[in-house]
């Protein structure tokens, strides 16, 4: 598999200046019969992600099925700023993921408004997480903000791929989801998750630039699907006792 397992909609910048564009994202919480159709309509008119990994299909499947494991760091303040939306954060969320079993890991900026998601994002050797401190953005804006890793969540996500008028877009199952509470900038500790998140539950998100892609309008209507405003991170923060629910805190 190369260095750019799971091409995102975003981008990623390395260490420059400019941002890029915006991108939309709905998610779906749904049972595993309504993932099980989701995927088979995707099959049929998506394409599978070509960085599919052989080790991640069900029933030991080809790298064609699309689907690959992701690990997931989230980082936050001592008093969970981020989890408590804090205004200052303007709606970011800073994480570093891995996928599958690459030698190298992503940090990311994600800030969402609403439907609308601006990402940045550079990739870094694995050995480099536990050395932040470099001239780069992302190390400047973790270190001004007190941010620690908090949790990591762990899943096997299979994705598909499809364009159309408006440009690219995706389809991503998640399935499967585990975390641990994680203090330490190491990847590898995240190796033991103790939580279900959703264990009857598949995360189904749609990810497009402008416009709701037609087929995609198809899918929503055919399976009556309703976004749901589903957390990874605040699933996980609450399960694990980090931090006391809420009646938001899905």
């Amino acid at each position: 598999m190369s260095g750019d397992l799971s091409p995102s909609l975003f981008g990623e910048d390395g260490d420059a200046v400019a941002v890029p564009p915006a991108a939309f994202e709905q998610k779906f919480l749904v049972t595993q019969d309504v993932a099980a159709r989701v995927e088979t309509w995707a099959r049929a008119g998506l394409r599978p992600d070509p960085h599919g990994d052989s080790h991640a299909a069900e029933g030991g499947g080809s790298s064609s099925s699309g689907a690959y494991f992701v690990t997931t760091l989230y980082l936050d303040t001592p008093d969970f700023a981020v989890f408590h939306r804090a205004p200052e954060l303007l709606g970011a969320k800073y994480r570093i993921r891995r996928y599958g079993q690459e030698p190298v890991a992503w940090l990311e900026k994600k800030v969402r408004t609403g439907d609308r998601v601006h990402k940045r994002r550079l990739r870094v050797d694995l050995p480099d997480i536990a050395r932040l401190g470099a001239p780069r953005w992302f190390d400047e804006e973790v270190a001004d903000l007190g941010l620690a890793p908090t949790c990591a969540v762990a899943y096997r996500r299979t994705a598909f791929l499809g364009s159309g008028d408006h440009g690219p877009f995706r389809l991503t199952l998640d399935r499967a989801l585990e975390g641990t509470a994680c203090r330490v900038w190491d990847l590898a500790a995240a190796g033991d998750p103790r939580h279900a998140l959703v264990p009857d539950r598949v995360v189904c998100e749609l990810k497009f630039r402008d416009a709701l892609p037609h087929l995609f309008k198809q899918l929503l209507a055919q399976l009556g699907l309703e976004p749901s405003s589903f957390s990874k991170y605040r699933r996980l923060a609450v399960a694990a006792g980090l931090v006391e629910a809420k009646h938001d805190d899905a």
